[in-house]
């Protein structure tokens, strides 16, 4: 079945009151999945704007995220779901939690969350994420609602390519000359709002190759060389390499782990601190 009909499925089971209080989605791509996970919740509290835009940003207090610190999830972050899901919700008739890359708890932790998965309060709803089911203990898998999110690469038109290609060189642009705020503002435009969102990994990817082509790494012939000239103009080649080895090591983790707001702001944040070390040093030296 595609995707998109298991997601009317979940939905329609919340409508009829038959929906599961656990649900373990294995799948090809977490970032994707957690997006559907965020729809799910959004069409059961039958969302205004509002709630919707809390909800995409990690700010509703009754949609708990829990994602791996590192490469683990560790015991503190077990313990204060379990303290949160006692108490009743205040916004709605529901509280939901997620656990993104659930096969990263170990199994005492696993076992621990079984506890809760077990004995469910009416109004808890769960869904565990994870691209390995095979890692998940039997005795979670048996208690749960499982199914495959698998999805395809997509096709993004000439059109839309080239949009994504200049919402990247605006953002190189105000990374090398402007603040945060200036970048937040312009990420706010309704247009590169919808551009990050629904392509954020192909933004964040050739924001990590004109950086890489900058300093001679992976060269990709598709960017724009006025661009990459700008990059090194702006630049010594010590600091193109510390950003590029930032974006390169740090770069899948968040695409992975984080919604595209928060991410693009991160990227932003820490690409300002790496230039600014990378360029104190260099003045040292």
């Amino acid at each position: 079945m595609e995707v998109s009909n298991i997601i009317k499925s979940i939905i329609r089971q919340f409508d009829e009151n038959v929906n599961s209080h656990i649900f373990l989605f294995e799948t090809n791509d977490i970032g994707r999945a957690y997006d559907d996970v965020k729809k799910i919740i959004e069409n059961v509290l039958k969302a205004d704007n509002s709630i919707v835009n809390q909800i995409e940003s990690e700010n509703y207090i009754e949609a708990i995220t829990i994602r791996p610190i590192e490469q683990f999830i560790v015991k503190e972050q077990i313990s204060d779901l379990q303290n949160r899901l006692k108490t009743k919700p205040v916004l709605s008739d529901y509280l939901f939690y997620t656990i993104l890359e659930c096969d990263k708890m170990s199994e005492n932790l696993a076992n621990k969350m079984l506890k809760t998965i077990e004995e469910p309060c009416d109004n808890v709803i769960g869904f565990l994420i994870t691209e390995n089911s095979s890692l998940i203990l039997p005795t979670i898998k048996s208690r749960a609602q499982i199914e495959n999110l698998i999805y395809d690469e997509g096709t993004v038109d000439e059109e839309e390519t080239e949009i994504v290609h200049n919402v990247v060189k605006k953002i190189i642009d105000l990374l090398e000359n402007s603040t945060l705020l200036d970048f937040n503002i312009y990420k706010m435009q309704k247009d590169v709002k919808e551009t990050l969102k629904s392509n954020s990994r192909m933004v964040a990817n050739l924001l990590k190759d004109y950086y890489n082509s900058a300093c001679n790494l992976n060269l990709n012939k598709s960017l724009d060389e006025n661009t990459i000239a700008f990059i090194r103009k702006n630049n010594s080649p010590g600091v193109i390499l510390k950003i590029a080895e930032y974006l390169n090591e740090k770069i899948d983790k968040l695409i992975f782990n984080m919604n595209s707001d928060l991410m693009f702001e991160k990227f932003f944040i820490e690409l300002k601190e790496v230039k600014k070390d990378a360029d104190d040093r260099g003045k040292v030296q």
